[in-house]
């Protein structure tokens, strides 16, 4: 049970890797929960901090693999779980961890239960991206507005580049909300908790996937300009406006156009470079 997880506040959060420990056993619950576990299943933990959630996991799963940063929380849980043959404590940086180990070792697609670091939220989620066709389902805690971002759809004003990359990787649902007083210490804004499932196969057939999601970046480097005054720093412009104009409407802006619309523009822009 999370209650029996003791909560020792004299191990003082380290502002430099953005901790706000999960103190709430409801939440925590909740987390596990939607993780949906199945018992032959490997899940992977990003900062597991004083094992509110990994506690929880270890009957309901094979394995859980807790990456931690911190060398203090590392002892802590070390401590706790150290004689758990089903849980493997690692001292690392999620972001620089070689995750080939575990997927070597997982005899199917693993999942992510985390309560992300918020300020590196978006480098861990594009490191998970990157290894997509392991994973399963992805359930992470995130603040609101990030939340809001990675699910927001054509116009709204959250929508953007983000917005478009995540999307065409993953499924992205939003799940339920958790207050500060939820953490310790508490944050002052409100965080959420959202699944992100992997594409079986992306929505939309595209080609050089890293120039796309450039030119999605450059369509929003001036959120609230028509996307003719933004494409005219294209420097094949001259070359291919007066066409695109005749395909697509540039008095928009890039807030209102959708994933498909987007590889449409930009499917007419690499022809033209060719």
């Amino acid at each position: 049970m999370v209650g029996s997880v003791s909560f020792n506040k004299s191990l003082s959060p380290q502002k430099k890797y953005g901790q706000n420990f999960l103190i709430s056993p409801a939440v925590a619950e909740r987390i596990v929960n939607a993780a949906e576990l199945g018992s032959n299943e490997t899940v992977l933990e990003i900062g597991p901090g004083k094992g509110v959630l990994t506690a929880l996991m270890t009957d309901r799963c094979r394995k859980v693999w807790a990456v931690e940063i911190d060398p203090r929380l590392v002892e802590t849980l070390t401590t706790m779980f150290g004689q758990n043959e089903k849980i493997k404590i690692v001292n690392h940086d999620i972001l620089q961890y070689d995750l080939d180990e575990m997927i070597k070792e997982s005899d199917r697609p693993f999942r992510v239960v985390a309560n992300l670091p918020y300020n590196i939220t978006v480098p861990i989620l594009e490191k998970l991206i990157d290894c997509r066709q392991h994973i399963a389902s992805i359930i992470v805690m995130v603040q609101k507005e990030m939340a809001e971002r990675l699910s927001a759809k054509p116009g709204s004003k959250d929508y953007g580049s983000l917005s478009v990359f995540v999307q065409y990787h993953l499924k992205v649902e939003k799940l339920f909300n958790v207050l500060p007083g939820s953490f310790f210490p508490k944050p002052k804004i409100t965080s959420s908790v959202i699944k992100l499932t992997p594409h079986k196969n992306p929505p939309v057939t595209l080609e050089g996937e890293a120039d796309f999601f450039n030119f999605v970046r450059l369509c929003f480097s001036q959120r609230r300009k028509m996307l003719r005054s933004v494409l005219k720093q294209h420097n094949k412009w001259e070359v291919i406006g007066n066409r695109i104009s005749d395909e697509v409407d540039l008095t928009r802006r890039a807030e209102t156009m959708n994933l498909s619309e987007f590889v449409k523009l930009y499917n007419i822009f690499k022809a033209d470079q060719r």
